[in-house]
């Protein structure tokens, strides 16, 4: 067996970054549970809702304005809890553009293409 290589101390002379909210989405009934990224920068999310949806950031109004978010599309529906996302790079057809596969509280997994069209389902 080979032994596993000692991993450097951390540099604790380094303050790590301070991250401060910076924006807020409201348009889920149900809690978040997952979230995405497509490979255009929208932002996708997940919920107990039982859909997902993708945002797109917004231009911004003006300097020191806090950025906002405006949904795309139409909201993916499925029959439960979203809790897992993930994007498929663009592969054959039908994938040319891409697609998202989801998976849900339900046990299933769905693969829809970048329009929303629901390509298969796997149980």
């Amino acid at each position: 067996p080979s032994a596993a290589l000692p991993l450097p101390p951390p540099d604790m002379a380094e303050d790590p970054p301070e991250f401060q909210l910076s924006a807020e989405i409201h348009a889920h009934e149900g809690p978040v549970r997952s979230l995405g990224l497509t490979p255009t920068g929208e932002l996708l999310s997940g919920s107990q809702d039982a859909t997902v949806r993708a945002w797109a950031l917004d231009a911004p109004q003006q300097e020191g304005q806090p950025p906002s978010f405006s949904m795309t599309g139409v909201p993916l529906e499925h029959d439960h809890w979203v809790v897992a996302m993930a994007t498929l790079p663009p592969g054959p057809a039908p994938l040319e553009a891409g697609a998202i596969a989801t998976g849900c509280q339900d046990r299933k997994i769905r693969i829809y293409d970048s329009a929303g069209t629901r390509l298969v389902g796997l149980s």
